[in-house]
């Protein structure tokens, strides 16, 4: 028996002498079913994309095909009975012992588990950062238990009876919850659960206001109270949280590719690939103000403590100043670099203000005066040529928390730097070593005593012990971006999700996942993030998400 395009999965029939196996490729996109004593074709069930995995129910009236969606097959017409939907492509298949869950892997890194017989879907687990490649569900006990592996490396175990019972997913012991979210932006569900998430529609779309069922194990259940069109799905928490999003429906005609959050939580400001910055009230959605004049693309976006200003770094080389007591115009012009900024940093005061550019040096800047301070170039470090090393562009800058002559900047030479400005005259530099590309983020935690750097295409945040000079932990997945919280909380995003980790005391317990948003429905792909104390800010294609009310429970 042979097929036209390459064969990814077979499976026996439990009780005859029938096999399924599904094909992918450019040729055929199909599951064929083999009588295996003549090994002639009995049937040919076409799919439109790749079948990567098939699974007989224990009894052998069903086939479960996996592709696109799950599809179920009555074994004695085989005729398609249900579609079962998710998010991207699935990937495997496993039936519980007794055939009345189907369990399915996907592509966007959750697990979902259906009821074979109605088809609704009764559980999303997630925790895994990666495509999953296996599921399948305990054998001797009913099925009460789930396993799951990934791309990201890991396998995982959920108590599905837990689950189902008491809508609640148990991944391990010791996972810290997550106060409920302020009731100023939650609806009840129909089922009367807390909402997990709201979805506040932007001006283009009408008032329509949505909230997302509460328990993280219940899927896509939505309670609606639209005025208007509202009808996306922010995300999924996981990890027994839940956190309130609203949704801005952006005024850019270009991808969003910059974000700042006002320390104060009620502005965010968007910069967009269409040359133009919007701000907007973070609790109303509305726009204060679009921001005209960029000679380029914003590359970097940032606010001053007191809430009061805002920065914004450009292609065209040249960083700019807008004030709030005058509407968000523009205040200044910094003639800051010979090439595009790269990233912007301020300190805690609101005193100084740093700006990174390709032009491969660091510049200060006195923010009530609007005037040039210094440069900080690796090519004057001439008696530290151990830690200049070969030198490049930083991408990458943040002041330390409690200091403005201490500060960090990752370069495109794969090294993180300390800059110690502390002695006029004479800036002394200490290496951190060891990732495999450009550093493409830095930040401080609130304390100070650790620092956390992001590499381009590496899928790992290392967390350094800054009084060490040491890495001491390290959070493992496809990472884009990252930002301390409060509490030693750490908000890590990839293009589908983002989530929280608790990175702890330096030198203490490692870093674990305290809880993970997917992003899904009218989500597209996450490309930026900004943070406050207790807020999450994402730019999705051309709309802003700010999530809200991550608070610790007390234990």
């Amino acid at each position: 028996a042979s097929e036209p395009g390459p064969v990814l999965c077979v499976a026996w029939h439990p009780a005859t002498v029938l096999l399924a196996s599904g094909a992918g490729g450019s040729l055929d996109n199909s599951v064929h079913i083999w009588h295996t004593q003549t090994w002639g074709l009995v049937q040919k069930l076409q799919h439109v994309d790749a079948v990567r995995s098939v699974a007989w129910h224990p009894n052998g009236a069903l086939l479960a095909t996996a592709s696109d969606a799950v599809r179920l097959y009555d074994v004695r017409t085989w005729d398609k009975r249900k579609e079962l939907e998710g998010v991207g492509s699935v990937y495997c298949l496993s039936f519980s012992p007794d055939g009345s869950m189907l369990a399915s892997g996907w592509d966007d890194g959750i697990v979902r588990l259906f009821a074979t017989k109605k088809g609704q879907m009764l559980l999303e687990l997630s925790g895994h950062i990666g495509p999953i490649t296996g599921v399948v569900m305990s054998p001797h006990d009913g099925g009460s238990w789930l396993a799951s592996s990934s791309e990201d490396g890991s396998v995982r175990l959920y108590d599905v009876q837990s689950a189902l019972h008491q809508d609640d997913t148990i991944l391990h012991e010791g996972m810290p919850e997550l106060e409920p979210p302020p009731a100023s932006l939650s609806l009840e569900a129909g089922s009367g659960e807390q909402a997990a998430g709201a979805l506040l529609a932007g001006p283009d779309t009408g008032a329509a206001l949505t909230a997302v069922g509460g328990a993280a194990a219940k899927g896509a259940d939505l309670a609606q109270a639209a005025v208007g069109s509202g009808d996306q799905e922010p995300g999924s928490p996981s990890g027994g949280t839940s956190g309130s999003s609203a949704y801005i429906n952006s005024a850019h005609v270009g991808v969003i590719v910059a974000l700042s959050v006002s320390p104060n939580g009620r502005v965010v400001a968007s910069g967009g690939a269409d040359k133009r910055c919007v701000v907007w009230d973070a609790h109303t959605a509305r726009p204060l103000r679009q921001i005209t004049g960029h000679g380029g693309q914003p590359t970097a976006l940032l606010f001053s403590p007191d809430s009061q200003l805002l920065f914004t770094g450009c292609e065209d080389r040249q960083v700019r100043v807008y004030e709030a007591s005058k509407g968000w115009q523009q205040g200044a012009t910094l003639k800051a670099h010979r090439g595009a900024v790269t990233a912007l940093a301020v300190t805690t005061d609101g005193m100084q203000l740093a700006s990174a550019g390709v032009d491969e040096v660091i510049k200060l800047w006195e923010v009530r005066t609007r005037t040039y301070i210094s440069t900080l170039d690796l090519a004057d470090l001439e008696d530290q040529a151990s830690v200049a090393g070969p030198g490049g562009a930083p991408l990458a800058v943040a002041f330390h928390p409690s200091s403005c002559v201490h500060l960090a900047a990752g370069y495109s030479d794969k090294v993180v730097r300390l800059w110690d400005l502390s002695t006029p005259g004479k800036a002394v530099v200490q290496a951190l070593k060891g990732h495999f590309s450009k550093v493409s983020g830095v930040a401080y935690s609130p304390d100070g005593s650790q620092l956390a750097s992001a590499c381009e295409g590496e899928l790992a945040v290392r967390i350094w012990d800054l009084t060490r000079l040491v890495e001491v932990k390290r959070i493992v997945g496809e990472v884009a971006g990252m930002s301390w919280m409060a509490a030693g909380l750490l908000a890590v995003h990839a293009p589908a999700w983002f989530g929280l980790y608790d990175v702890g005391e330096a030198g203490h317990s490692p870093a674990y996942e305290v809880c993970k948003v997917h992003m899904h429905g009218g989500a597209q792909g996450v490309g930026t993030m900004a943070t406050t104390v207790d807020a999450v800010v994402l730019g999705a294609g051309l709309n802003v998400w700010v999530w809200r009310g991550f608070t610790r429970r007390s234990r």
